[in-house]
């Protein structure tokens, strides 16, 4: 079963950069050690990163 996206969501601006410290900072708060935190991190950007956009959303030169 597909989840629908709610249409109130927003895109955010960010560079890979700004979202890998700011996941790197929250993951760092709630992990047990700091590897369990990197590995928290590495999860989170996998997940967003493979996670499928629309073709309509990606800029014409990436297409």
């Amino acid at each position: 079963m597909k989840k629908q996206l709610d249409e109130s969501v927003e895109k955010i601006e960010t560079t890979i950069g700004e979202l890998i410290t700011i996941i790197t900072e929250i993951a760092l708060e709630d992990g047990k050690s700091e590897e369990e935190s990197y590995e928290l991190t590495s999860k989170t950007l996998e997940r967003i990163l493979r996670h499928k956009t629309n073709d309509t959303d990606l800029p014409p030169n990436i297409m």
